[in-house]
């Protein structure tokens, strides 16, 4: 069908396209602008005519102006009317755009809804009782953490520290320092007093200028994130709390573009 055809007749199953609707555009404005270049050609050609006498050649000259300024009328109607028609096609495929998104998220809901009520159930047994021993064994390390703080002891680490949290710390390290006698971390700094005009010195070495020095500090690791660590790979467990996180955690943040898609694809979604 052709395209003005199918714009002429919105009742037609057939749906220009806001591709199609552009090109017809093109195809129309070359059209009014090849007409108005001949009218602008023919009306420099009339004033030779018209002072030659021949009348019969000006009234042919006058009627194919005529009838080129109807067609460039024409064309420019018709533009006029496809810049409607294609800012109704482009909603229009917007919204179909949007309509598909919607269809694939609902399925997506739909697959995920079916794996909570029939695969997890299967898969819960075990992990609630395997989060029991877990439960049971935090809190013995949590109790003696507190007897161990009290009395001034290292504490244990938690077993938390192998799970795949949404961030985590690398290791300390140390680093050199240059520290001023004001700060408690300097050697002489118990023997340091300011002076009026702002300078440190020794209380009892005779007013000895006490100068800065470089010490070795520990530096705390940095906390990077671990998304990208391989699904396979990465301690992810629930929450021994429903309240502190969702069931499932950070890994679907590690899972490639592909791998995803791939999994969706499995699920028809």
């Amino acid at each position: 069908m052709n395209i003005l055809s199918a714009l002429a007749n919105p009742a037609q199953a057939f749906a220009p396209t806001s591709d199609s609707i552009r090109s017809s555009i093109a195809s129309e404005l070359a059209g009014a602008e090849n007409a108005e270049a001949k009218i602008k050609e023919l009306r420099e050609q009339r004033g030779d005519v018209l002072l030659g006498g021949d009348d019969k050649a000006l009234g042919r000259l006058e009627d194919e102006i005529d009838a080129l300024q109807r067609k460039a009328s024409r064309h420019r109607e018709r533009l006029t009317l496809l810049d409607v028609r294609l800012t109704e096609a482009a909603d229009r495929e917007h919204n179909a755009e949007l309509d598909a998104l919607a269809s694939r998220a609902e399925k997506a809901r739909a697959a995920g809804e079916r794996l909570i009520t029939s695969e997890y159930p299967k898969l819960a047994k075990p992990l609630v009782d395997m989060l029991r021993k877990l439960s049971a064994l935090e809190s013995l390390v949590q109790g003696a953490n507190d007897t161990l703080q009290r009395n001034g002891r290292e504490t244990v680490n938690t077993a938390n520290i192998v799970r795949c949290w949404w961030r985590h710390q690398l290791p300390s390290r140390t680093a050199i320092a240059n520290v001023g006698p004001w700060d408690p971390r300097h050697p002489e700094h118990a023997d340091a007093v300011r002076s009026e005009n702002g300078i440190w010195a020794s209380k009892t070495t005779h007013g000895r200028r006490i100068q800065n020095v470089d010490i070795e500090v520990v530096v705390p690791g940095e906390v990077v994130n671990d998304w990208l660590e391989p699904l396979e790979k990465a301690v992810c467990l629930p929450r021994l709390r429903p309240d502190q996180a969702p069931l499932w955690g950070p890994t679907s943040a590690a899972m490639e573009h592909d791998e995803r898609e791939r999994v969706l694809k499995g699920l028809s979604v």
